[in-house]
């Protein structure tokens, strides 16, 4: 059978990780390992921290991490890899990391402005842009092609804090090297992604 993005299970979208303690990060499998000889890394990243850890299971138990900051989400998917082809999974989930010093109903509010790379990378025909507002604030998120010309309003609202994410579909965009720019409060940011037919 074909390859398979695998889809992610656990630990659940916005679950809660804890200082001292470990999570088991769980997805379903994407082919048969002896028909299709494969891995998987896991990928966490966030405040401090950008990891992978490989396995060729479908199951990772993985201790809280000492760069961990308190309150900062951190978000997770899985790359399904050989050796001459990668793909991700299907989902991107997040974790809310908590110190023991801090209670677990704390409500995760970005200690910063924010812009995060889009994912995945390249991509098609869409893709998601993940962005931290640490306070309510307007959002202008707008595409624009290789020579500066806009081609997409993406997102121009009144928003409030928090992490937030948007999908971007390309469908109707050529292949190529396009920009994606954000002004929100006291942050002015711009980011390449590609697209690719």
């Amino acid at each position: 059978a074909p390859r398979i993005r695998s889809p992610l299970i656990a630990p659940a979208n916005n679950d809660t990780m804890h200082q001292g303690t470990s999570k088991t990060f769980r997805w379903r499998y994407a082919a048969n390992q002896a028909e299709d000889p494969h891995w998987y890394d896991l990928h966490i990243w966030g405040p401090g921290l950008d990891t992978l850890v490989r396995t060729r299971d479908t199951s990772l138990s993985v201790s809280a991490f000492p760069t961990m900051q308190n309150g900062q989400p951190y978000r997770w998917h899985v790359w399904i890899r050989d050796e001459f082809t990668d793909v991700s999974s299907r989902d991107t989930f997040q974790i809310i990391y908590r110190s023991s010093a801090t209670g677990a109903n704390e409500d995760a509010v970005p200690a910063k402005f924010e812009l995060s790379q889009n994912y995945p990378n390249p991509f098609n025909p869409s893709t998601t842009i993940e962005y931290a507002l640490p306070v309510d604030a307007y959002v202008s998120l707008r595409l624009y092609n290789a020579i500066g010309e806009e081609v997409k309003e993406i997102v121009s609202a009144l928003q409030s804090a928090g992490m937030k994410s948007v999908r971007v579909d390309a469908e109707n965009l050529p292949s190529g090297v396009y920009l994606y720019k954000i002004v929100a409060g006291t942050l002015n940011q711009t980011k390449k992604m590609i697209l690719v037919r």
